[in-house]
Parts: C-alpha cells; sequence; structure tokens
C-alpha cells in the first residue's frame, strides 16, 4: 500500500526530530555526567587533602612526641627516599641516608622509619665537656667511653690536643714568671744608679732631665714585672691565701682614703656610701689590691670635676661593693675584652698614663680565686661602673 505525501512527510519530520531530540539528550547527558565527576572529583581531592595533613600534622607530632620522651631521633622517608617526617633539631645535613629501616605502623599506613635512638648522645656529651675546656681548665680531659670507635678516637686525638696547649701554657707561665724574677734585679739596679747620679749637686740640668725620664721607665716597668710576676703565681696557684674573716666596708673606706690625694689633686670628688655589718673571708692585702686597681682606673680616666663613689652593701646573700665615676667611658665593642691581658681601650692614652693592661686582669683573677666576680658596665659619656660581688661570711 503506498503512503501519501501528508503521510510521508510526516513520518520523515517526526523521524528528523526525533534525531536530534536523540543527539541533544546524549550530549547533554554527557556535560552533565563530565560535571557531576569533577564536583565528585573535587570533592573527594579535598577530603583526601584535608585528611592528609591531619595525619602528616599527626604524623609529626608523633615524631616530635619521640625526642620529646624518648630522646629518640627519628626520620620518616616516602617510598622514593624523600623526607616526610623528622625530628626539628636534625639538620638536613645530617640526615642519614634510607637504609637498616624499621617498618613502624601508624593509622593504617606501614611507614619506614630510621630510629636513631641516643647515637647523638656521645656527641652532646663530648661538645658539653669540650665546652668546659678554657685557658683556665686546662687539666679537663673528654671522657674516652668507647676507644676503639671513631668518638673515642677523636676524643683521644683532642685530649692530646689538649695536653700540649697544657705544656705549651705552662711553659709560658713559667718564661712569664721567670723573666719578671730576673728583671727586677737589673731594674733596681739602674732605679738606684739614676738616683744616686741625681743626688750630685753639680749635674746639669739636661741630666738631670734625663736621669728623671730614665726612674720613670724604671718605675714603670717595675710595676709591670710586680704585675706580671703575680699573675704567673695566680695561673700557677702557687701564691699562699691567709684567709681571715674581715669587714669589707673597713677595707674599702682604708683604700679610698689612701687614694684621696690623689683625687682631690686632679679636682675630683670622691665618696663612700657603705654600710657596716659585710664581713667576708678574704685575704685583706690581695683584696686591697682589687680596689686600688679600680680607684686607680676611676682617677685616671674621670675628667676634672667629675664624681667618684664607692658603695658597699649586703645584697641577696653576697657583699657587693660598686666603683662608680663619671668619667670619659668604655664603648660597648670594647666591654668583652677589657679583662684581657695587655688590653687597652684607647692604647696611646692609656700608655701616657701609665697604665700595662693588666690591672683589670689581675683584679678579675683575684676575685675569682676568692670565689667571686667582677662586671664591668660602661658607655661613653656615661662612665663607668665596676662591681665586685663575693660571698659573705658565714654566721658564727
Amino acid at each position: 500500500m503506498r503512503l501519501s505525501i501528508r503521510w510521508r512527510l510526516t513520518l520523515w519530520n517526526t523521524l528528523a526530530v526525533a534525531l536530534v531530540l536523540l543527539v541533544f539528550g546524549g550530549l547533554q547527558y554527557a556535560l552533565l555526567r563530565r560535571a557531576l565527576y569533577q564536583r565528585i572529583d573535587r570533592a573527594l581531592q579535598e577530603q583526601y587533602d584535608a585528611l592528609e595533613a591531619g595525619r602528616k600534622e599527626r604524623l609529626e607530632h608523633w615524631v616530635e612526641e619521640y625526642w620529646e620522651h624518648e630522646k629518640t631521633f627519628c626520620v620518616v622517608y616516602r617510598p622514593d627516599g624523600t623526607v616526610r617526617a623528622k625530628t626539628d633539631v636534625l639538620n638536613e645535613q645530617a640526615l642519614p641516608p634510607p637504609g637498616q629501616t624499621e617498618t613502624v605502623r601508624f593509622d593504617d599506613l606501614d611507614l619506614p622509619i630510621i630510629r636513631r635512638h641516643r647515637v647523638l648522645v656521645p656527641m652532646e656529651q663530648l661538645r658539653r665537656a669540650t665546652e668546659e675546656v678554657t685557658a683556665d681548665r686546662l687539666d679537663r680531659r673528654l671522657p674516652v667511653a668507647n676507644p676503639g670507635d671513631e668518638l673515642g678516637r677523636m676524643a683521644r686525638t683532642i685530649n692530646e690536643m689538649i695536653g700540649r696547649l697544657e705544656k705549651s701554657f705552662a711553659e709560658v707561665r713559667r718564661f712569664t714568671a721567670d723573666a719578671s724574677h730576673e728583671l727586677r734585679t737589673p731594674l733596681t739596679a739602674i732605679r738606684t744608679e739614676a738616683e744616686v747620679a741625681l743626688g750630685r749637686p753639680s749635674l746639669p740640668p739636661e741630666q738631670q732631665h734625663l736621669l728623671g725620664s730614665i726612674l720613670e721607665e724604671c718605675e714603670r716597668l717595675t710595676r709591670l714585672t710586680d704585675q706580671l710576676l703575680a699573675l704567673s703565681r695566680e695561673d700557677a696557684g702557687v701564691v699562699p691565701v691567709s684567709r681571715e674573716e674581715l669587714d669589707l666596708a673597713s677595707l674599702v673606706e682604708g683604700v679610698v682614703e689612701t687614694m684621696r690625694p690623689l683625687a682631690e689633686a686632679k679636682g675630683l670628688r670622691l665618696r663612700t656610701a657603705v654600710s657596716g655589718g659585710v664581713r667576708v673571708r678574704a685575704d685583706g692585702a690581695r683584696l686591697r689590691q682589687v680596689f686600688y686597681n679600680l680607684l686607680d682606673n676611676a682617677i685616671k680616666y674621670t675628667p676634672e670635676g667629675g664624681d667618684i663613689e664607692a658603695r658597699v652593701e649586703g645584697r641577696e646573700g653576697e657583699a657587693v661593693a660598686t666603683i662608680r665615676d663619671t668619667g670619659v667611658g668604655i664603648p660597648a665593642e670594647h666591654l668583652p675584652r677589657v679583662f684581657d691581658r695587655f688590653y687597652r681601650v684607647d692604647r696611646a692614652r692609656s700608655r701616657e698614663q701609665g697604665g700595662t693592661g693588666l690591672g683589670l686582669s689581675i683584679t678579675r683573677s683575684i676575685v675569682h680565686a676568692h670565689g667571686g666576680r667582677v662586671e664591668l658596665d660602661s658607655a661613653p659619656g656615661r662612665g663607668t661602673t665596676c662591681t665586685v660581688t663575693l660571698p659573705l661570711a658565714p654566721a658564727p
């Protein structure tokens, strides 16, 4: 049966519309499917990142807990050999390579972890022992726990080096003491002969001036040799210490009265502020030398019209003596070295005023020998404050 044209047109139109709808529907489905999958992927990725961040945070906390509670250094490696987590105190350059690993269960992961349990403790002990070795404590030696391993051999090598340094320092100190002792005799002879020559009435003025200069240099060299000899004896520990209970306030006042004429001749005001009953056990002669040195420095470096105050007080179970002046002060960069031997802040000025650069070194040595400490606070234009702290004598 042959269809009419109307039916054939209707059928073709229906098929065309159905085909267009089918293609459009398929396209819409593909686009919607892709968008939904992308949204699901993003959501899953965000959840994974959050989970991974939390797991990393817990992992890092776990690693630090090992260090805090067990003193164990931990390094967690990824399968590709990169570091996933480590103890914070470990330096990147000091990390061991992956190897000799131990598998530790963490959450749902089997983690390859290198545990260095107390491996660095001997190194820390060596470091602390090495810090205790100074020029004044060359009798110290490093512990050698295992002489056969690398640390043991290194400790032995360091001990041998310290021994050589100790021997060298001892020889230098012995030479200094011997040279200082031997110099005293010819200096005394030169000074005596110069004084005798100056006593001649017929001596021309030019020669009198020359002999006066010789006597001044002899005095300076004599003071230098005496100070070197005193330091050498302090270093060797052969200075006899005569400890007696004394009133620190009375001792300082006595030194102040001795130095007062020198201060007044320079136009300085020298005051004391002391409180009685501050008693210490000390060698009176050596302790007087400490305050002679400090007051001498204060007088030398305080301009005319300045003030110097000596204060003594008991403070928190200690005897505290303070020498404060309104002098020129010391720049901050020089303060760490003012107690070094022969160190001068202003070399030309110190030499002109007769300084040797040993006074503060002797002061520190004597104070340390009495179990005390000496501190310096100074700034240019503000003056200098030197504080000597000593243990109080025990109550009877």
